[in-house]
């Protein structure tokens, strides 16, 4: 075999063969790897003094850039601009739905908004404020049952007028940071402009500093509903939802695919907010179902109230970006509800603002 002893084939220094290598040439070689563990490195025959020096010592460990991690807020998925506000205490407001009530003011501004069933087929809001401080949040009315359920969910503090007193006795128990206007009359204000009872109204502002002076924590870490960040685009397949609530108050949510929102239709009116002039509207609306039965509790009217349980399971269905999911929702306290498929993989929701139809297990919506 030919041997290239010239220094410029493949090998950096002339080797004889490895038949004729003398025993003095392995002393050699084992010198220089010697050597190259103390730090030099040589060539025999690449030229006097050819030595590369050693590694140099390091100052510091090198460091690397960490991903940016963007702060969300948690009802809404939305960006917040630091952690320490998505801190804040949630707000829920029991806000009226009878027609006297229309336009309500601060709505649109809610992060989800909790829609049930009171007397007369007549609904009620229970509206979760966080992300955002509306000046103006009215009219106030009292508290359902279905609020006992509701709120241990989301820890907020709890704002109404009243209540039945075997309803306030079960929101209590609930463990709610109640701030009841009968006892808290500085935090809202009665309008002329509406008769009563349809004219008690506050602000976010009002509301937080009330509570503040009630002792009550101004700062919670809220467990997040669950979104889908990157939503592919797709082509809308439900563009109207109908939600029968029972005599003049059926509520229409049609889809806007430019604006990828639902907008709301309640007694074939749009409705808006009092004070922007703004359409209602929302990024996901859900049915859920519920179990619900009417009780011996009476409220001032004379009317029984309804105990409509959002606790345990039942079935769902999610609208997002002109699309229909189906499966069921899951609650209990210290967590917003989850919504899963049948197979058991979550249903996520697009990032922005969330209305809840709450419905009879009997009823049916229609879609087109």
């Amino acid at each position: 075999m030919a041997i290239d002893r010239s220094g410029s084939g493949p090998y950096p220094c002339p080797l004889e063969s490895r038949r004729t290598m003398t025993r003095t040439l392995r002393v050699a070689m084992s010198a220089a790897f010697a050597a190259a563990a103390l730090g030099l490195v040589g060539c025999a025959g690449a030229g006097a003094g050819a030595v590369a020096s050693a590694w140099p010592e390091a100052e510091a460990e090198r460091g690397y850039d960490r991903p940016i991690e963007f702060i969300r807020w948690p009802l809404t998925g939305e960006l917040a601009s630091d952690f320490e506000s998505t801190q804040v205490r949630v707000v829920s407001v029991k806000i009226e739905n009878s027609p006297e009530s229309r336009p309500q003011s601060g709505l649109d501004q809610a992060d989800v908004v909790y829609e049930t069933l009171t007397e007369g087929n007549i609904t009620r809001f229970n509206a979760m404020f966080h992300s955002m401080s509306p000046e103006v949040i009215g009219p106030i009315r009292s508290a359902r049952l279905s609020d006992a359920y509701i709120l241990p969910q989301y820890d907020p503090i709890f704002a109404h007028v009243g209540g039945q007193s075997q309803v306030m006795s079960r929101v209590r128990s609930a463990g709610v940071d109640d701030l009841d206007e009968f006892a808290n009359g500085g935090a809202y204000h009665r309008t002329s402009g509406r008769p009563r009872p349809h004219n008690v109204y506050t602000s976010l502002e009002e509301l937080r500093e009330a509570a503040i002076d009630r002792g009550y924590e101004a700062t919670q870490s809220t467990q997040p509903l669950q979104f889908e960040l990157m939503s592919e685009v797709t082509s809308p397949t439900i563009v109207q939802l109908t939600v029968p609530f029972g005599g003049d108050n059926t509520v229409v949510w049609d889809y806007d695919a430019e604006e990828n929102r639902y907008d709301r239709t309640q007694a074939g009116t749009v409705q808006k907010d009092r004070e922007s002039g703004s359409e209602l509207a929302a990024r996901n609306v859900i049915v859920m179902w519920s179990q619900q039965s009417s009780t011996s509790m009476r409220d001032a009217t004379g009317a029984r109230a309804l105990d409509i349980v959002l606790t345990g399971t039942g079935r769902t269905s999610v609208f997002r970006d002109g699309q229909r999911y189906d499966g069921t929702w899951t609650a209990e306290a210290g967590a917003p509800p989850r919504f899963a498929t049948d197979e058991g993989e979550p249903i996520l929701l697009g990032v922005g603002n969330t209305w809840i139809e709450v419905v009879p297990s009997s009823t049916n919506i229609s879609m087109r």
